[in-house]
């Protein structure tokens, strides 16, 4: 029994190092779980590509927190989960209401989110690794519409914006709105875009929501900006997560 039992300890000792803390924000209100994993053979003095991502407790999250060590071993992965009700906080918290968009308590609040990330969080991170290659957010759904929100609201708060079935319909495309307003002002958009949507997420609006955000942000011709929009064949909402993310690694070299 002991031998049966050292082989089955051994494979977790080899696999990466992965954490959870409670992180209360004051800019939200809200109590979030970080879960934090490092390549197993994680060397404080290197420098790594720091992946923060939404939805660390569901979907898109678990994918990204299953991928291989092979995968991720020039990364931090930095996940966000919601405690509780999270169906009511992913509205309250990825939706934005910034042009006049309905909002509430629980809806329409990714402004605050927003300041969570920029103030709180990202600082914090920072503290624990101030070795990096890059900083990247990846969102899916909801998420991939906070991602494309926060690039609007500070262009460099990450070096790369991976925006995965974005949702641009939400609140009446209240980010088309959005978008409209910072262009009055500004001729320059200095970030990475990368938006992707599947061939079958036409029912949902996510398919032409996300091609309408990037015809318009294309056509206007901002100095600085790199974006791109590539539809996956033959995938739905979910479908598209474990299809994109690996690729999204590579990138991250």
């Amino acid at each position: 029994m002991k031998i049966l039992f050292l082989f089955l300890f051994l494979p977790l000792l080899s696999y990466s190092q992965e954490g959870k803390e409670n992180f209360k924000s004051e800019k939200t209100g809200d109590v979030y779980e970080l879960i934090i994993r490092k390549p197993k053979d994680f060397d404080s003095t290197r420098f790594y590509n720091l992946i923060f991502f939404t939805d660390a407790g569901i979907t898109s999250g678990k994918t990204i927190l299953s991928e291989p060590e092979g995968v991720i071993k020039n990364c931090i992965l930095i996940g966000i989960g919601h405690i509780g009700d999270w169906h009511t906080k992913r509205e309250r918290d990825f939706i934005s209401s910034d042009a006049g968009g309905h909002n509430d308590k629980d809806f329409g609040q990714a402004s605050k989110f927003f300041l969570f990330m920029k103030e709180e969080l990202i600082p914090f991170i920072n503290k624990k690794f101030p070795k990096q290659k890059c900083r990247a957010f990846i969102g899916h759904s909801f998420g991939g519409l906070l991602a494309l929100y926060m690039s609007l609201r500070e262009n460099n708060l990450f070096d790369y914006y991976f925006a995965i079935s974005p949702s641009v319909w939400a609140n009446n495309y209240e980010l088309l709105k959005i978008e409209k307003k910072y262009a009055e002002t500004n001729k320059s958009y200095r970030s990475n875009l990368f938006l992707y949507s599947g061939s079958l997420e036409f029912l949902n609006k996510v398919l032409s929501s996300s091609k309408e955000f990037y015809n318009i942000v294309n056509a206007r011709k901002y100095t600085g900006i790199t974006i791109m929009h590539s539809v996956v064949s033959g995938v739905n909402h979910y479908g598209i997560v474990p299809k994109i993310i690996p690729g999204i690694f590579k990138q991250l070299k």
